[in-house]
């Protein structure tokens, strides 16, 4: 990671410090000798799918389909399709159609939309299907002896650069980091985070001092959280601050590693209030899969690798669990978001469970309906459903790549862990309207 970061930051810098040469001033009355020849950009990842159009008929299972409760999954997206005129003039028909009337649905969807088929640049039109859900955390406002690990808003120092500013073809790819002295280097991986977690655990469980004036009851004798006292400044010895507000606490550590994954959950608080928690940012490391490096180690076998079984494994070997959550470098940040009727997608509306997927939005239009074409997990029983793109994730990647939002809690978690499915998929688009560029 550091060494992509290194090449691509110096990359970018180079390009733009010869962009600057054009146009030079001073020149002697010779002229100004050549430019240096600049290098060539980092080429982005790949951003061109196959498209084609397809009729309802050819989609498998769409007779059969129930069509009424995606439509209410779309509809609950269109306040924020503002900006695709195409998918806003459709909803203003979704919004008037009766609820619960499946052939009202059924005739909106196949008079209004489009269905095209979605292949690989190399062809492919199958892909993977994994799953999704939003976690419920044990935990409180201010650490104790039982919830010992913070969960972390975004960091202050956490620097983001826009690499499209710069050349517009780099326009899929931030760099993040944080300054030291005057030089952009990576942000702190997930065990150097990690480790100043642990320091301000036992710092904020320390005994408040004889004579600091009490706090409210309510918050566990600790201040609001997001005060400056709750900011994670303590740090391992030596080591740089880790200026970042402190949204909860909480019991497992595994458990809060796989809300990273998530990228959205809640915390059912010992107030017995609870808290929603939203994707915020990343420290910029690449994702890593936690089951593929233990089934390369040779600590479970692949099929073992679901979230249950990997949840089992760390139960069963304390000892080696911090070097394996660390072997993923990446590290969430989360936002405290409104109370709402489900977690919050990349769309910037509530996810319907059952309805909403996560998608490489430069391949899927954020907002548009999706056909999908899968299996139940751990299942050969069919599973083609209506969804609705409204939402991405970092391990999401591909033409053809899909993440199924199960829901809230432990059930849809049973079904999220273990699902990993062939799939296909198609594309709504309205009638009449040309394709877009997703991104």
């Amino acid at each position: 990671m550091i060494r992509w970061f290194a090449a691509a930051l110096a990359a970018v810098l180079l390009i733009a410090g010869c962009a600057g040469l054009e146009g030079r001033a001073g020149c002697p009355p010779g002229g100004c000798p050549p430019c240096p020849k600049c290098p060539e950009p980092p080429k982005p990842p790949p951003t061109d799918a196959r498209y084609e159009s397809k009729t309802f008929a050819e989609l498998p299972g769409w007779t059969l389909a129930e069509l009424e409760p995606s439509v209410r999954a779309f509809v609950t997206g269109c306040p924020r399709l503002d900006r695709v005129p195409a998918l806003a003039r459709v909803c203003a028909v979704a919004r008037s159609l009766p609820v619960g009337d499946e052939a009202s649905a059924r005739a909106f969807i196949e008079g209004a939309f489009v269905p095209f088929s979605v292949a690989s640049p190399e062809g492919s039109d199958e892909g993977q299907v994994t799953g999704y859900y939003e976690p419920i955390l044990t935990g409180s406002r201010s650490a104790s002896a039982t919830n010992r690990f913070p969960v972390f808003g975004v960091p202050e120092d956490l620097v983001i650069v826009d690499l499209a500013s710069v050349q517009p073809e780099l326009r899929n790819l931030r760099l993040r980091g944080r300054l030291d002295g005057r030089r952009l280097v990576p942000y702190y991986t997930r065990a150097e985070i990690e480790s100043r977690a642990r320091a301000i655990s036992d710092n904020h469980r320390a005994p408040a001092p004889a004579g600091n004036p009490a706090q409210p009851a309510s918050n566990g004798g600790a201040p609001p959280a997001n005060t400056e006292t709750e900011r994670a400044r303590d740090g391992a010895p030596g080591s740089p601050p880790l200026p970042a507000p402190v949204l909860a606490w909480v019991a497992d550590p595994v458990e809060l590693f796989f809300l990273q994954i998530q990228g959205s959950g809640q915390v059912a608080l010992d107030s017995g209030e609870r808290i929603r928690l939203g994707y915020a940012d990343q420290n910029g490391h690449p994702y890593r899969s936690l089951g593929r490096w233990l089934v390369e180690r040779g600590e479970l076998a692949l099929e073992q690798a679901s979230m249950q079984g990997i949840k089992a494994w760390a139960a069963s070997n304390p000892a080696k669990l911090d070097e394996a959550l660390n072997s993923n470098t990446s590290y969430v940040f989360f936002r405290e978001m409104p109370p709402t009727d489900g977690p919050i997608g990349a769309l910037g509306a509530p996810l319907s469970a059952g309805h909403s997927i996560a998608v490489d939005r430069r391949f899927v239009p954020l907002g548009a309906p999706v056909y999908l074409a899968t299996t139940w997990p751990l299942s050969d029983q069919i599973l083609e459903r209506l969804m609705v793109a409204q939402d991405t994730g970092g391990a999401i990647r591909g033409a053809v790549r899909v993440d199924f939002f199960w829901g809230t809690g432990p059930d849809a978690g049973a079904l999220a862990g273990r699902m990993r499915q062939p799939g296909r998929v198609w594309i709504l688009w309205p009638r009449g309207e040309p394709l877009p560029r997703p991104l």
